[in-house]
């Protein structure tokens, strides 16, 4: 069991300065995959209402990000994710980097500090507050008020709904609340009118008629205490910690004051989350019905004057947002038991495998599910502990309840979950999509009822065509780098469960600024020999990172040849010049033992916790995958077969400028793009065979086959 204390706990990390000796890197990441594969599948505009918000205000992120809840915010340049987080209260965080809204580098990113992203609120009402009327009568005691006649009409000329029936309030007497349905008959003959009474219900009280609202208003004053909380932590599982000047600033909004800066923290390496509180009624400033507050950052390179270095950097994470009144000045306590967990691990060492190598040896799959359980709380918590899964959507696989177990206050426990069967089933013979769904409940409310979010973890498991010691998610990035590293090799190692045909790699490689470590490089893939790389069965010259724009950020590098594989292997490449590549590292699955680096002439391996975003693909087509649908298309291509030209066609609302085509053989090599155009493609460079013409237009991807014939 783990102790979790939200007090203050410093953290001095030495961080060493880089040097132009040959060396192996990690690196902070430089964009955001995950942001733009959002994108490119939710092609609609993100609507912002503008509701306003009442107390209490309560936001943890525990949700799928990646951008924050429009119930709660008017923008989305932050992050929101279970990746960064470095201990978190709960899984999900908001990250504030160098990043914009679409996962780009922001323009100017330079030495000198500029302002990075903006976390900012709806209104909210801190002037008045409703309470909800709590009174209990008999439906004999009421009277309905008729505003035309100015009389008050008694018990026998209302009636209310019960279940089905419809009962008078004066002879089948009921007990009324304000969530009672009651309506006034009036009698016009010959016709009656039924009336909605609940807006116009009185009672007596010492011959006085007393109205009946639903809510009553009151105003906030300085002795409501009203307090605002949140906990932040620079840096978080990133490389890069914000210099001094890189600070994370809140500022709060009245129509008086405009924005204002109330707090703010100077950049530095601490890694722990630290909570701050901070009083929002010591008078009247901010009791007004137009309060809101931002939270932004201020981000630079630091002065690094390697290009292929500079890329993302200056990372915050903020959680547990919490704004109410009652509270005190140590107000620091939670009553909430969370799942702490980012992810829950299904797999032996790989996060995802080839559906049909999963068929063929299920063994991989973990016996035992684990995840932690965070109690925030000062007291002991009994719960209990679900986990579900489904082949996706919602067929049902595997739904044990594993009964309740008692957590000590400010702890983690570790939920273990034996499980008996394979509850990784489908008739899918391609590929395999599943989601677990985790959930704990203590089955009382507590003094926080609005937390809830956090007690419920989903995820998706896929089974598609590659091997992944990867979650998807890049918190850094890796290289190799000075003085001697124009010759140096990175073999990453996999072993195959079933006998089959390698069709190529997939990467993820960060951006640097004005993409300087986009250097050529030799792909290459080993076998294995005495647990190293040994022989070279694949060596091609003129590779160089290349950063996918669509679906899957991944970038697909085909095989000229493909290569039979039957048991371990490594990707990998040799480089060229002393220029860091900068591929993508994954902090949260820790497979360094499986990378290994050549310098000097000998095989080392990683000295740091992670796993490259490096993915061999056993697929006989890579667009089987998710990222490639074949469907009935919603465009035309013609002639087809094809010879030397081609034409799209397609709806009206697409055209030559905002609609783009790419073509790929059936290796994942992309031949040829350009726009929609009405007078035709020329393909004559084309060789005969069967290609994927890929369609981006503004509501959505289109894919279908085109098929060349000389």
């Amino acid at each position: 069991m783990k102790n979790w204390n939200k007090g203050i706990i410093t953290l001095t990390i030495a961080l060493c300065t880089y040097s132009l000796q040959a060396q192996v890197f990690l690196l902070e990441n430089s964009d955001n995959h995950v942001i733009k594969e959002y994108l490119q599948q939710h092609q609609e505009q993100r609507l912002i209402t503008g509701d306003t918000l009442t107390l209490p205000f309560f936001e943890d992120f525990s949700y799928n990000g990646p951008y924050p809840s429009t119930k709660y915010w008017i923008d989305n340049f932050v992050f929101v994710n279970r990746s960064f987080g470095n201990n978190a209260p709960s899984a999900g965080v908001a990250t504030f980097d160098a990043l914009n809204q679409v996962g780009d580098l922001y323009p100017g990113l330079s030495e000198n500090e500029i302002i990075g992203d903006y976390l900012t609120s709806k209104i909210i009402n801190l002037a008045n507050y409703k309470v909800k009327n709590d009174i209990e009568l008999e439906t004999t005691e009421l009277f309905y008020f008729d505003a035309l006649s100015g009389q008050y009409f008694p018990a026998d000329s209302l009636w209310y709904v019960s279940g089905s029936l419809v009962l008078n309030c004066q002879h089948d007497t009921g007990h009324f609340t304000v969530d009672m349905f009651v309506y006034y008959i009036q009698h016009t003959p010959p016709d009656s009118v039924t009336i909605p009474a609940n807006n116009d219900l009185y009672y007596l009280d010492n011959g006085n008629y007393v109205a009946i609202p639903y809510y009553f208003n009151y105003d906030y004053h300085p002795s409501d205490s009203l307090y605002f909380s949140f906990m932040y932590q620079p840096q978080g599982l990133s490389l890069n910690a914000p210099e001094e000047a890189d600070s994370l600033v809140l500022q709060f909004y009245t129509p008086d004051l405009q924005w204002h800066s109330v707090w703010k923290a100077a950049g530095t390496s601490y890694h722990d989350f630290k909570h701050v509180l901070i009083p929002l009624s010591p008078d009247s400033t901010y009791l007004t019905e137009s309060f809101r507050f931002r939270f932004r950052n201020y981000v630079s390179t630091g002065g690094n004057t390697n290009p292929s270095w500079n890329s993302n950097c200056d990372f915050w994470n903020i959680d547990y947002l919490y704004i109410n009144k009652n509270r005190q000045a140590n107000d620091s306590l939670f009553d909430d038991v969370t799942i702490a967990d980012q992810r829950i691990s299904f797999l032996d060492n790989y996060c995802s495998i080839p559906w049909t190598h999963f068929q063929y040896d299920p063994s991989v799959r973990k016996d035992t599910i684990k995840y932690y359980i965070r109690n925030l709380s000062n007291f002991f918590k009994t719960l209990n502990r679900k986990i579900s899964i489904y082949e996706y959507p919602s067929t049902s696989i595997f739904t044990p309840n594993f009964g309740s177990e008692n957590i000590a206050p400010y702890s983690d426990s570790l939920a273990k979950i034996p499980t008996i069967t394979n509850y990784f089933v489908s008739s899918q013979t391609d590929s395999a999509h599943f989601m677990a769904v985790a959930v704990i409940s203590t089955g009382l409310a507590g003094n926080f009822p609005f937390f809830g979010n956090n007690d419920t973890l989903i995820q998706h498991q896929y089974f598609n065509h590659h091997y992944a010691y990867d979650d998807g998610t890049a918190e850094n990035g890796f290289g190799l780098g000075g003085v001697g590293t124009q010759n140096a090799e990175l073999a990453y190692r996999f072993h195959t469960n079933k006998p089959d045909t390698l069709r190529g790699i997939y990467m993820f490689f960060n951006r640097t600024v004005n993409d300087a470590s986009q250097k050529y490089f030799y792909l290459t893939v080993w076998n294995s020999i005495s647990g190293k790389p040994g022989t070279k069965l694949y060596n091609k010259i003129g590779i160089r990172p290349e950063y996918n724009e669509g679906l899957n950020r991944f970038y697909y590098y085909a095989l000229d040849t493909p290569l039979m594989i039957t048991d371990t292997f490594y990707v990998g490449w040799k480089q060229t010049t002393i220029d860091l590549l900068n591929i993508g590292f994954d902090v949260n699955n820790d497979q360094r033992s499986q990378i290994l680096y050549n310098i000097y002439g000998a095989w080392e391996t990683c000295p740091f916790e992670g796993a490259l975003m490096m993915r061999p693909v056993f697929n006989s087509s890579p667009f089987l995958n998710s990222e490639f649908t074949i469907a009935e298309p919603d465009f035309k291509v013609y002639p087809n077969p094809a010879n030397d030209i081609f034409y799209i066609t397609g709806p009206e609302f697409c055209n030559e400028e905002n609609t783009h085509f790419e073509i790929f053989d059936m290796q994942g090599r992309k031949w040829l793009q350009g726009r929609m155009n009405e007078n035709g493609t020329n393909i004559s460079m084309l060789s005969p065979g069967v290609y994927i013409v890929r369609l981006t237009h503004p509501a959505g991807i289109s894919t279908t086959r085109l098929m060349i014939q000389k």
